[in-house]
């Protein structure tokens, strides 16, 4: 972690040395306008923090604790029940659906085949 943090400093040295000489170049204006004072204002914390950074350093990756390595809990033979139980639903449900089906159809069928009720029947779609 140690040497993460010295690379990472290392390779935004020039960045905070930017941002450094950038303010201390607005603070050389001899007669700043009010823009210049605003942004001298508005960026001052960000002067410091950079500047806190470079001289005395930052932990930007820190070790909180010891590394926790998460095992699933998933296994092949779960799917598989669970599988296995929609399978078997699915299987009663159509089997439920043809039965029903196959009773609706021979009704419709015994309908058609009454001609006392098929009558009934054109003399109301007439209406």
């Amino acid at each position: 972690v140690e040497n993460v943090n010295k690379k990472i400093l290392l390779d935004l040295t020039p960045k905070l040395n930017l941002v450094i000489s950038s303010y201390n170049n607005l603070l050389a204006v001899e007669t700043p306008d009010e823009i210049t004072k605003d942004i001298l204002v508005r960026d001052y914390e960000e002067y410091q923090n950079v500047f806190t950074i470079l001289k005395d350093g930052f932990d930007f990756i820190k070790y909180v604790e010891e590394p926790y390595i998460f095992q699933a809990q998933f296994t092949i033979e779960k799917f598989e029940r669970s599988y296995k139980k929609t399978a078997v639903i699915v299987l009663f449900a159509v089997f439920f659906l043809s039965i029903f089906l196959a009773f609706i159809l021979q009704f419709l069928e015994q309908i058609k085949s009454n001609d006392e009720s098929m009558a009934k029947i054109r003399e109301a779609l007439k209406k």
